[in-house]
């Protein structure tokens, strides 16, 4: 049988998806799992933020950021208060995206690429070959994964300290030399080079590492290496052809925005949901073949209309019966707890004097002036935007609490932290549930169903390895929980029109402007 190019298997398994749907649940998984970095950074930014303004730091350091006061500036951040607080949010922030973007691909690849081999040799696949092959093969993955974020992102963050620091001399502001703009130039050239480089040598590492158990780690590294060599052409049109693709239709989204049609969350998911597990399922095609496979998959019917309808069927179908189990209750009334501790915590935060002054005096927050795009008839497509935004935010976070459920947990706190810190700095009661209940009465009950959906799939991923359930068992809870969270795609349109429609407008009956 000949060899396929990139093209080719990009075809065929864009043909073959729309019969494998359950090639979507591993990047909902990774999706979910990377956002946790970010969320524990705001997390500790709020917290060192409090801690600031409670010991005098902040209020000076809005001042001198206001009055563009640069020796008073530097006079603050050297100070040993703020110094060690800055420390902290940068060793939180590169140790959690290091160690939670490892944990994340180790988690989603396993499986995801026992998926795609299966599907170009069998031409099906399925949700239990996914967690069969996350549950085997993750910690073999972990260290890979780890040594590649690390070989990228430590790298990243040494330069930009660099350039930070050469931008900040002690003797005052180098930035206008034109020594220090071409060595900053000369320094991120570098640096795109070799990340450039890394990111093609460790192109196939992860799906080394999963296809083949019996390589170490340098073993995989190798075999990433001779893949590359084996087939330049057809990786580099690969990725060139992602690239272009993702950019085009993300283009023609942002074009249509010019015309007010928003559709820009509803194109993030298609790029999501169907491209990007198709071009893994490419990616692991041109492995094969490198390594002297044979791809059998072959071209398949297009059933995009039948597949989209079966979904939503199933997902409703999947809600109804999630909705009527006993211990459905229970699950969302856990899934408040950890929202209404951070909605508490964030009220606590929002209303220190320190942290009200400074986000007004930054113009970060300014009460009583509506985002003028929910006017009328912009309201419209940004009802449709926050719908599908919020929806793809529910899935994807649901969808990590395969990880006994920590993830939802501290998505569902970090929401809550955000919610009621704004709430507070709002400063006005009534002008705050204004701006949030209208919208919230169904928005965060369709979120609390969804991370309750999580959690179940977290309890039956840990009973799992407890033994007391067996695969199919897991496979068919976390089955109907993801269907469940595409029924909910309904509550978030809902809940998107009354925020872009009706928010607005009770908003200015309580004194918006």
């Amino acid at each position: 049988m000949p060899a396929k190019g990139a093209l080719l298997l990009f075809e065929l398994a864009l043909r073959a998806f729309w019969s494998n749907t359950s090639l979507a649940v591993p990047i909902l998984l990774f999706t979910g799992l990377s956002s946790m970095a970010p969320l524990i950074s705001v997390v500790a930014l709020v917290g060192i933020l409090a801690c600031l303004a409670s010991a005098g730091y902040l209020r000076a350091l809005v001042d001198a950021i206001t009055a563009f006061d640069l020796g008073a500036l530097l006079a603050v951040l050297s100070s040993p208060g703020v110094l060690r607080a800055l420390l902290a949010l940068l060793a939180v922030s590169l140790a959690g995206g290091i160690f939670l973007g490892a944990l994340a691909s180790a988690f989603s690849y396993s499986g995801l690429y026992k998926m795609a081999e299966e599907l170009l040799s069998e031409g099906r696949t399925s949700l239990r070959t996914f967690l069969d092959g996350m549950a085997e093969g993750w910690r073999r993955l972990f260290p890979v994964a780890l040594v590649v974020e690390t070989m990228t992102v430590v790298p990243a963050w040494l330069v930009l300290l660099l350039i930070f620091y050469r931008a900040f001399p002690t003797a005052g502001l180098g930035l206008t030399s034109p020594a220090f703009f071409l060595q900053a130039l000369a320094t991120t050239i570098l640096l795109l080079i070799y990340l450039i480089s890394v990111f093609l040598l460790t192109f196939y590492v992860l799906v080394a590492a999963a296809l083949r158990p019996e390589l170490g780690l340098l073993a995989c590294f190798k075999a990433s290496f001779r893949t590359l060599a084996r087939k330049p052409g057809d990786t580099l049109l690969l990725i060139l052809f992602e690239a272009a693709l993702k950019a085009g239709l993300t283009f023609l989204a942002n074009l249509l925005m010019s015309v007010s049609v928003d559709l820009t969350s509803l194109m993030s998911l298609v790029i999501l949901l169907v491209l990007e597990p198709v071009f893994q399922v490419a990616r692991v095609g041109i492995f094969v073949q490198a390594e002297g496979g044979t791809v059998h998959l072959g071209p398949a019917s297009w059933a995009v209309k039948a597949s989209i309808s079966r979904s939503f069927r199933e997902g409703f179908r999947s809600l109804r019966a999630f909705l009527s189990e006993p211990g459905s209750l229970k699950l969302v009334l856990w899934a408040t707890l950890p929202l209404a501790v951070g909605l508490a915590l964030g009220s606590i935060v929002g209303s220190m004097e320190d942290i009200r002054y400074a986000v007004r005096a930054l113009g970060f927050l300014r009460p009583g002036l509506i985002n003028p795009r929910m006017r009328w008839p912009y309201g419209l497509p940004a009802s449709f935007y926050i719908a599908f935004y919020n929806w793809r935010l529910a899935i994807s976070s649901a969808t990590s609490g395969l990880l006994a459920g920590v993830p939802v947990v501290l998505f569902l706190f970090a929401n809550g932290l955000v919610i009621g810190l704004v709430g507070a700095l709002i400063g006005d009661p009534a002008m705050a549930l204004a701006a949030l209940l209208p919208h919230g009465i169904v928005e965060i009950p369709a979120f609390l169903l969804a991370s309750a959906c999580g959690l179940r799939m977290g309890l039956a991923y840990r009973a799992f390895l407890r033994g007391q359930i067996d695969l199919g068992e897991l496979t068919s809870v976390v089955r109907s929980c993801i269907y469940a969270l595409v029924g909910l795609l309904p509550l978030f349109i809902l809940a998107g029109l009354i925020e872009g429609l009706v928010t607005p407008q009770v908003m200015s009956a309580f004194g918006w402007a």
